[in-house]
């Protein structure tokens, strides 16, 4: 673990969050979001060193629609 940074608030190599393992017994209810959005074009042409926030500049003006999935889980 790096520093005192939690495991479920990490990136990996490409930046993208990384999700952590169902929370210990009696936790409570952990939520996942999942979005998933349409595009209207067939690449963003990200580069592989950009920022979330370029993403989702890039992603703003393309956006046909998006879905949100948010599984639940809990032990």
């Amino acid at each position: 673990m790096r520093g005192d940074t939690p495991p479920h608030r990490r990136a990996n190599r490409t930046r993208a969050p990384t999700l952590s393992p169902p929370g210990a017994r009696g936790s409570g209810t952990h939520r996942y979001d999942i979005v998933v959005h349409a595009l209207d074009v067939e690449s963003l042409e990200i580069p592989p060193d950009a920022t979330p926030a370029f993403l989702g500049f890039n992603l703003l003006g393309h956006t046909l629609g998006r879905a949100i999935l948010t599984p639940t889980f809990e032990r």
